[in-house]
């Protein structure tokens, strides 16, 4: 009962970004439905899933029994969660905004659909770099871009432009598209 959505107790740059609490009520059932956020501790949330708040990375020393590591654990369980929410919401597409560190619990290559793992970079004197608190507040305003635009297809994802950043065809690949600011 005194359990908070798994979408409230986050504080990190990511979670700044997408701004739940400023979500409608609609807004959350889609997320709800589409949205899949990694967990060290739980595997998958939902953003409405009821949770205890807890401190523990995909990538920490804590290894459950029977396994090689954490993402020894979790990968088989997410990436068949996944597959199986794609057959159910008949999505095109993953847009896969976890870090690194996360997407590694996953094996992109069984889901069974595209996977489009976007990028942000920063200008600076003239270079484009990473620079990872900018990052992830950008993944998490692409993260409320898609729930608040309901976005369906590839070709959309070039359209944003949040947080001053603007698609880059320079940088991109096929499956990491790129904004610069």
């Amino acid at each position: 009962e005194t359990s908070p959505p798994a979408i409230a107790p986050f504080k990190g740059d990511a979670f700044v970004g997408l701004n739940a609490f400023s979500l409608s009520r609609d807004d959350l059932a889609y997320a709800q439905s589409r949205l899949v956020m990694l967990s060290g501790l739980y595997g998958v949330l939902r953003p409405l899933d009821l949770m205890q708040p807890y401190r523990l990375e995909m990538g920490g020393k804590f290894v459950p029994p029977g396994a090689r590591s954490m993402l020894d654990f979790w990968k088989p369980r997410i990436t068949a969660f996944l597959q199986q929410a794609v057959n159910v919401c008949d999505t095109p597409m993953i847009v896969n905004l976890a870090s690194h560190e996360y997407s590694a619990a996953v094996d992109f290559n069984e889901i069974g659909v595209p996977v489009f793992s976007p990028r942000f970079l920063e200008t600076k004197n003239g270079r484009c770099k990473i620079v990872s608190s900018f990052a992830k507040k950008a993944r998490g305003l692409m993260t409320r871009w898609l729930i608040l635009n309901r976005i369906q297809g590839s070709a959309e994802l070039t359209g944003f432009c949040e947080g001053g950043y603007a698609f880059s065809p320079e940088h991109s690949t096929a499956r990491e598209p790129t904004f610069v600011r």
